[in-house]
């Protein structure tokens, strides 16, 4: 049986081959898609990047929201970014007061969302020690470029002398529910800000 099989096996490749073209060349078909999922090609699945920025901000006390870090993102399709932002900090030792508070947001497309997160930084001496401040952000998003920007305000009568800050995105497809650029909750906006534009 098996030698039957082995003599007969080019025949039997053959006849399926025909077969797949007599029906519409499904197989074929198969092969030629095999770059895809979906509809979707391999990369417009996931795409990543990032920006940091290391130079240092001295005596910084501005008022209104200033973009700290910026990066424009191109999402493929519809779909989401996945935002992951960060800063550190510490009170400025040319400092009226004891103490500078810092608040940030990111922004996509000139909409600041939530959450603001809000940093005291504290004279500790001769050396104040760098405190963290940190978002994740998952916003919906069209087809096209996106400017995304992470923005720092001052406001007390203290000043704050920055570090280091950076973004990290990441596009994907879907949301939580398998829809493109939906199942992200909701992406409640912070209250307005002054500047919307990258340095």
């Amino acid at each position: 049986m098996r030698e039957r099989l082995r003599r007969h096996l080019g025949t039997i490749l053959v006849a399926l081959v025909v077969a797949s073209v007599a029906s519409g060349g499904t197989a074929i078909a198969i092969v030629a898609n095999a770059h895809k999922v979906d509809g979707y090609h391999a990369n417009q699945l996931v795409r990543a990047t990032q920006k940091v920025e290391t130079s240092f901000i001295d005596n910084f006390d501005s008022g209104s929201f200033t973009p700290v870090v910026s990066k424009s993102v191109t999402a493929p399709r519809k779909g989401v970014l996945v935002i992951s932002a960060w800063v550190t900090a510490e009170w400025d030792i040319d400092s009226a007061d004891t103490t500078a508070a810092l608040t940030g947001r990111v922004a996509v497309d000139g909409s600041a969302l939530a959450p603001l997160v809000r940093q005291v930084l504290v004279d500790e001496g001769t050396y104040s020690g760098a405190e963290s401040m940190a978002w994740s952000v998952a916003v919906p998003v069209s087809k096209g470029s996106h400017p995304v920007i992470l923005q720092l305000s001052e406001d007390s009568s203290g000043m704050a002398f920055i570090t280091e800050r950076g973004l990290t995105i990441m596009f994907v497809p879907f949301g939580n529910g398998g829809g493109a650029g939906v199942g992200v909750g909701s992406a409640s906006l912070a209250s307005p800000g002054e500047s919307q534009s990258a340095q």
